[in-house]
């Protein structure tokens, strides 16, 4: 069982909001400057910080009005 204390659980948290707010900055403190991010849209692999920063702000401007939930369970 997770608590709210369980470091992997504020991460996905953390993640969740910055998805919802659209928050780019969070969501790069999330990740080490040498990121190596796979994704099915786009470019299929993305290497560093940069690489991801601009993928996740293009991502966010296409989302005009829609907004992304993220959700998880713990198995």
């Amino acid at each position: 069982m997770t608590s709210p204390t369980d470091p992997g659980v504020q991460i996905l948290a953390v993640y969740a909001h910055a998805v919802a707010t659209m928050d780019v900055e969070a969501l790069m403190a999330l990740y080490d400057a040498d990121v190596h991010v796979f994704d099915m849209w786009g470019a299929w692999s993305l290497r560093g910080i940069i690489a991801w920063q601009v993928m996740a702000q293009e991502w966010f401007r296409g989302l005009r009005t829609d907004q992304v939930l993220v959700s998880s369970d713990a198995v």
